[in-house]
């Protein structure tokens, strides 16, 4: 069930109905995880019970944690939960990669071996409902978080719909007590409001950019020769426009849906495009992942006597595993080395001070163009490519300035959509910035007004295909 097609908004209004209806917080923690497992099950019901299996696990070893002191017991405790959860994790989504390299490895020094593939597809949002439970336990190992011992409250907390599929990762410090507060939630009519507009901004975002740019970038990637090296690179910037709107579309969706229950979800991203370094748009882009990046993998590989000190080697180990954490292919580990290498030599010229000498508007000018044209379009090849064949290719083509077939026409359809998405980071910066902005924006006027732009381009968008309201989100595929 996807946030663009019309069975969720029946389930989303029967629960809101319900929700509104009842003043007990048991009644409105089993109506939400009806809900949630009605949401999820729409995809499979069976893999619900692997969601199930993951919640149950951390609710049993944080319940254990809380009693037991001895450090080899909670050591083993929480061991329990990293295997458990990321041993399902690695057979769902890296089984067959791994198998297959294996298989050609051996072939490679002449000892072949055949191994079972597994025709299993991809538990949907298995990456994120894992990281989100794992962050529970190891919290609670660490003595952050007292253990919740409500499995209902928790059981909601890790299938919560709104955020189930695709984030924001929450932490359990900040959506659990939330969840233990439901009866006290009120219904305001100005956090509606701001609530639904976040939804139809996220809608639009999806609908009218990210599923009108797909299909012209599909063009462009799938006939890259016949375009040459200008289709490359705007292939490649309209994935990076797409790609934002797609999944920054469904963290505002999800944060408005959470709001019409009252619950506050974290932001997921803030204007990545006008990062300056590459560190600074991983702190903008996809917010909660590399925050838990951070917190629970770099933070611990400190400890590691090897990596004692090396800020950087750390730096690119953790972007290594965000490369495989988006996915099972070549290409994403590619990805996750060049965004290290990026991240690495960045802190280079940082700390030898090469970029000093340049006055500050022109070093700012040439950060952001090095990390939005140098970095991430760049690598936008790598992330949507089908395979290291098609990514070379594109590569070749584009150093080598091969001409093609581009149409002028392209250019100003591009330029159009990269408008937009400039207004949009303009926007979001402007809120996160400034007071006066975000007083302005909330007054009653310039919510209705914004209600009567989105509604309408938005129910055009649901609508032009009776059979098709959308594609699916990209980051269902991670």
């Amino acid at each position: 069930m996807s946030f663009t097609t019309s069975s969720f908004y029946l389930l989303l209004a029967a629960t809101l109905l319900g929700f509104w209806s009842m003043r007990g917080q048991r009644a409105r923690l089993w109506l939400l995880l009806a809900a949630s497992f009605v949401f999820y099950g729409a995809w499979s019901v069976k893999y619900s019970l692997l969601l199930a299996f993951s919640a149950a696990l951390d609710y049993t070893v944080a319940l254990l944690l809380g009693r037991v002191d001895d450090p080899l017991r909670r050591k083993w405790l929480l061991w329990a939960s990293l295997a458990g959860n990321l041993g399902v994790l690695g057979f769902f989504k890296y089984y067959n990669f791994f198998a297959e390299a294996f298989v050609e490895f051996t072939a490679l020094v002449g000892l072949p071996v055949s191994l079972p593939v597994a025709q299993v597809l991809l538990p949907i949002g298995i990456s994120f409902y894992t990281f989100q439970t794992l962050s529970y336990s190891i919290d609670v190992y660490r003595r952050r978080f007292a253990p919740c011992r409500d499995p209902l409250q928790f059981f909601v907390y890790v299938t919560y719909f709104p955020q189930l599929v695709a984030g924001p990762i929450e932490r359990a410090s900040h959506l659990l007590p939330q969840l233990g507060d439901l009866a006290a939630k009120q219904l305001n009519r100005a956090q509606v409001q701001v609530a639904v507009n976040r939804i139809l901004l996220g809608l639009f975002k999806k609908l009218a950019i990210a599923d009108s740019l797909a299909p012209q970038v599909d063009m462009l990637f799938s006939s890259y020769e016949r375009f040459g090296a200008a289709g490359v690179a705007l292939g490649a910037l309209g994935f990076a426009l797409q790609i934002y709107c797609d999944f920054s579309a469904y963290s505002d969706i999800a944060i408005g849906v959470a709001a019409l229950f009252g619950v506050r979800l974290s932001e997921n991203f803030r204007a990545p495009y006008l990062a300056a370094s590459p560190g600074e748009m991983w702190s903008r882009w996809h917010i909660t992942l590399f925050a838990w990046l951070r917190d629970y993998l770099y933070a611990p590989l400190r400890h590691i006597r090897l990596l004692r000190g090396r800020r950087k080697t750390m730096g690119f180990l953790v972007m290594l595993v965000s490369g495989l954490w988006h996915g099972a292919n070549y290409t994403f580990v590619v990805w996750g080395a060049f965004s290290g290498l990026a991240l690495t030599l960045h802190r280079l010229i940082a700390e030898r001070g090469l970029a000093a000498p340049l006055p500050a508007p022109v070093r700012v000018l040439a950060g952001w163009a090095a990390t939005f044209f140098g970095v991430w379009v760049l690598s936008a090849v790598m992330f949507r490519s089908q395979g290291l064949g098609q990514m070379l290719d594109m590569y070749r083509l584009l150093f080598s300035l091969t001409p093609g077939e581009l149409a002028l026409g392209h250019l100003g359809l591009f330029g159009f959509w990269v408008g937009l998405v400039a207004l949009e980071h303009a926007g979001v910066e402007a809120h996160h910035r400034s007071a006066g902005f975000r007083r302005w924006l909330a007054s009653p006027s310039r919510q209705w007004a914004a209600l009567g732009f989105l509604l309408p381009i938005d129910f055009a968008f649901f609508f032009r295909d009776p059979g098709e309201w959308g594609a699916p989100f990209i980051y269902f595929a991670f």
